[in-house]
């Protein structure tokens, strides 16, 4: 291990990854026992040594069960990626996503969530080469926003348009790209940016792929109560998403599916009360409980909406019996809506009645808004002639074509996430959707 150490410090980083990732070092490492391995990681300085750091750490990682981990190596960690060098630790980012998962992991079960989230959100601002890039840094950042519910930290991250995944610079896999899709909609749902959510859940749904992961199952359910929330509508899965899930999807989320139907029917309300009981258990379990109530919340805004088509005036208990709700109901209801901005209306009191006033919206947002589509449309249309471009000058793709072969299908992504990690989507999902139904 001396010797190992002495090379660290005195080669260069491009030798040194080769010398690291040789059978015989790599043997070494794995023969080495915890405390050896921390010790001479801990006589390196992470950040003038910190190739050879990371793979050290990397090891001791991998020697030491979750349940064994102490406060020494989670300090390791947390010093090297906030201090290490960020040319050498780009030459194996695998590695950087692989010793960043732990820690984060560690940091979860030591209640240091916040702390956690500072040094990935430095790392990310220092290892990833822009802001277009995805990167296993993402999915991890949002998730810890999430569980310690401080989302203006994923701001940097989320607000602008990533669309590139290149291993060779980010070691992103399909799975991370999931990842990153998925708590990315979670984010922007907390935030109430449904739009933006639904996007997420979409790009979730369209990751390649030959067998459906849990992943994308759970984003699919959360998509699914999103387009009734947001679109009044049973969502239909867009033309990107593989053939594979189309099938699956049915049998997976029928009990999502029947609750959209509900949901989207035009005319009274149906009653759901005995419905709701009966499938409260499954959404629960899912972590979606809260985001149902939401979609809950707005089928009866826009039956109230739909009143204002046809009534000047009405009063709460006819209002009630075409709404099928309780008159109780009725005024609290129509109270949120107006301050929320979403009804324009008068309460009289004395006389139970409700005037619907004009609510119509103002040209010059209209405006504003289309000004903004269009300009991410013209944006979009740059990115994308410049990618085809690129693709068509690929020797890979043309030597492809010219052997009468098809275009390469990106990997598929895995069945399943490990139960750690399986385990965390599912406290993440469940803190979101209570977090979102409280807002």
């Amino acid at each position: 291990m001396e010797e190992l150490v002495t090379r660290i410090r005195t080669t260069n980083a491009t030798e040194l990854k080769s010398i690291l990732e040789s059978d015989a070092c790599v043997q070494s490492l794995a023969n080495s026992d915890r405390d050896t391995l921390l010790a001479a990681a801990a006589s390196l300085d992470p950040g003038v040594q910190s190739l050879g750091c990371l793979y050290l750490l990397d090891a001791v990682g991998r020697a030491s069960p979750d349940t064994h981990r102490n406060m020494d190596l989670l300090a390791a960690e947390v010093a090297l990626l906030e201090n290490g060098d960020a040319s050498q630790l780009q030459l194996s980012m695998p590695l950087v996503a692989r010793l960043a998962r732990r820690m984060k992991s560690a940091a979860l079960r030591e209640g240091a969530g916040k702390s956690a989230l500072c040094t990935l959100r430095k790392a990310a601002l220092r290892l990833i080469p822009g802001t277009k890039y995805i990167s296993p840094l993402h999915a991890d950042i949002f998730q810890l926003c999430i569980l310690t519910k401080n989302y203006h930290a994923a701001l940097p991250f989320i607000e602008h348009e990533a669309y590139d995944v290149d291993p060779s610079k980010t070691g992103s896999t399909n799975l991370d790209v999931l990842l990153y899709c998925y708590y990315g909609g979670l984010v922007e749902t907390t935030r109430r940016r449904y739009a933006c959510a639904l996007w997420f859940f979409e790009c979730a749904l369209s990751v390649p792929s030959g067998v459906v992961s849990a992943v994308t199952i759970a984003a699919a359910k959360k998509w699914m109560l999103l387009h009734v929330l947001h679109k009044a509508s049973v969502g239909v899965l867009p033309k990107s998403a593989p053939p594979i899930l189309s099938r699956t999807v049915k049998s997976e989320c029928a009990l999502y599916l029947t609750a959209g139907r509900h949901l989207t029917a035009v005319g009274p309300l149906p009653d759901l009360t005995s419905w709701l009981e009966t499938s409260a258990p499954a959404f629960i379990q899912d972590g979606n409980w809260g985001l149902l109530q939401l979609a809950l919340q707005a089928s009866k805004a826009r039956a109230v909406r739909r009143l204002t088509k046809v009534y000047t005036t009405i009063a709460f208990e006819k209002a009630a019996e075409l709404l099928s709700l309780d008159v109780q109901e009725v005024e609290p209801l129509i109270l949120r809506m107006v301050d929320s901005g979403e009804l324009t209306a008068s309460i009289d009191q004395e006389h139970g009645t409700v005037r619907f006033g004009d609510a119509s919206p103002s040209q010059v947002d209209f405006l504003k808004q289309l000004e903004g589509v269009l300009k991410r449309c013209m944006a979009a249309s740059r990115r994308l002639s410049a990618m085809n471009q690129a693709v068509q000058l690929e020797q890979a793709y043309m030597g492809r074509t010219a052997a009468g072969g098809g275009a390469a299908v990106g990997p598929s992504a895995p069945d399943q996430s490990n139960q750690e990690e399986r385990a965390a989507m599912d406290v993440t999902a469940a803190a979101a959707g209570d977090e979102a139904a409280s807002t």
